[in-house]
């Protein structure tokens, strides 16, 4: 009977069953609970709504933790990157906070007692002080080369020989034709004896006369062709090529077989040049900013690039008149198309100069300018000035604590890199004293002054010499005035409580 009663529930079809409910949007599950179906049909709809809602949220609450984390890392990022940056300020802070003398330790350097010296610094090419270029005074080809480039010849040795076939002719027709002048006089003299002779009558004057000029002309052709063979033997001779001086060969360009050019066609290559060694020059190029303070005879110290351990003598021996860069334009056609100034030549002569310098090696050249002979020098680095016309240097006082004290200097002379501030105590001239001694150590920058809680400078020894004493006692007068206002003023202050005590009581 429960079968009967039971309420039929028809069944889906099989294509129904295998199409699922969309699980997005929401909205379509509404509307299907709310369709009107059998009830168990709505039940198992809303199943699957169920089970679709549930995978949507979980997906949902995945991608919220997901945001999370990202929110979380990129907060992380930005919180190191600000600590990094407050950090680095701390470090900065604390760098720049930090006073100088804490940071670097300070530049001590030395008073020194010595020469002092002005150099004006140039350099050029070494020279020979005099050479000659040998050129052959005949054309033909070099027949032999009887010296090679570094040997040292003597005056007059044979340095090389020139084959020359015409002269070889010309001296050849000049000796003919002087056999020939002298077979002529022989015969006019014989004639002229025959003449002269007792044998000889019914010879006519005029005859005579005839013969006695025959012999005349015979003298003179003799005459004549001894000369045209001693011309051309002296042009033979020019064949052989001799040294004009002592000297060594610096040069040679002339090979056996070649023939001899003229001079002037390859005047950059001469057949021979020979120099004499034995003393040697450097001409260097001064600009015009320090060019009167060069003279001739001053000294010179010259050193080379290819001997570096090689040092020098030497004298200015001239100096020229007008600029090397001498040009079209400008006023006497001088011409500075690069801007750079004029430069003068000055000849440096270097009477023993080294076996292994050769012409041609550079050389730099210091000039001495200025030279004087035992005095103070300080680096120019320890100069202080306030005006740019008197100086001070800072002496220190304790190497431990790099205290210092100031002492007024007078700068007798000063180059790029030393000043001098006198004579050493112990030489009698005319030039002031100074007030550094030898040795003493100077404090370039940095450290810490004695009398740190003043801003004047400590007065040197023999203040009385530099105008220091005034300001001293003036220090000290300020002082006892500031001694005597404090005094007046704590005077006031009791009369003042006096009086308020006494008008108190009363």
């Amino acid at each position: 009977m429960s079968d009967t009663n039971e309420p039929h529930i028809p069944i889906k079809p099989q294509t129904e069953a295998q199409n699922p409910v969309p699980p997005i949007p929401p909205v379509p599950s509404t509307q299907a609970t709310t369709k009107l179906s059998p009830p168990s049909e709505a039940l198992a709809n809303v199943s699957d709504v169920g089970s679709t809602d549930d995978e949507v949220y979980a997906k949902l609450k995945a991608k919220r933790a997901e945001r999370r984390r990202r929110k979380i890392r990129r907060r992380a990022i930005i919180g190191g990157f600000i600590a990094a940056v407050i950090i680095l300020l701390v470090v900065l802070v604390h760098i720049f906070s930090q006073k100088p003398d804490q940071l670097t330790e300070p530049v001590v350097d030395m008073a020194t007692r010595g020469e002092y010296t002005t150099t004006v610094r140039a350099s050029g090419s070494l020279e020979p002080l005099s050479a000659t270029v040998i050129t052959p005074e005949v054309t033909g080809t070099f027949s032999e080369v009887d010296v090679v480039a570094g040997q040292t010849v003597q005056k007059g040795d044979v340095v090389l020989k020139v084959k020359n076939d015409d002269l070889d002719r010309t001296i050849a027709e000049a000796q003919r034709a002087l056999k020939t002048a002298k077979r002529n006089l022989a015969a006019a003299r014989e004639a002229e004896d025959m003449l002269n002779s007792d044998d000889t009558e019914g010879v006519d004057e005029k005859g005579a006369t005839a013969t006695a000029n025959g012999v005349e002309d015979a003298k003179a052709a003799v005459e004549a062709a001894q000369a045209t063979l001693d011309q051309a033997i002296a042009q033979g001779d020019k064949r052989t090529v001799t040294s004009p001086l002592t000297g060594s060969v610096v040069a040679m360009n002339a090979r056996v077989g070649a023939p001899v050019v003229g001079t002037g066609e390859r005047a950059g290559e001469p057949p021979v040049m020979i120099a004499d060694l034995s003393q040697m020059k450097v001409t260097v190029q001064v600009d015009e900013a320090n060019i009167a303070k060069v003279a001739v005879d001053q000294e010179a110290s010259v050193t080379f690039a290819a001997l570096p351990e090689l040092t020098l003598s030497g004298k200015v021996t001239g100096i020229a008149s007008i600029a090397s860069n001498l040009g079209q334009g400008g006023p006497m056609g001088y011409h500075d198309p690069g801007g750079a100034g004029a430069t003068f030549a000055v000849d440096i002569l270097i009477p023993e100069p080294d076996p292994r310098l050769k012409p041609g090696m550079s050389a730099q050249v210091s000039l001495i300018t200025e030279r004087i002979e035992d005095v103070i020098m300080v680096p120019v680095t320890a100069l202080q000035t306030d005006d740019g016309e008197h100086f001070h240097v800072n002496v220190q006082v304790d190497p431990e604590k790099h205290t210092y004290e100031s002492r007024e200097v007078t700068v007798v002379a000063k180059n790029e890199d030393m000043a001098v501030i006198g004579r050493p105590a112990d030489v009698v001239s005319d030039m002031p004293e100074s007030p550094v001694a030898d040795g003493e150590a100077l404090i370039i920058s940095g450290g810490t002054p004695v009398n740190a809680g003043s801003s004047d400078h400590m007065a040197p020894t023999g203040a009385e010499d530099h105008g220091s004493a005034p300001r001293d006692g003036s220090s000290e007068a300020t002082a006892a005035q500031g001694e005597a206002d404090a005094r007046g003023a704590e005077g006031k202050a009791e009369d003042g409580q006096q009086g308020s005590t006494e008008n108190s009581e009363g």
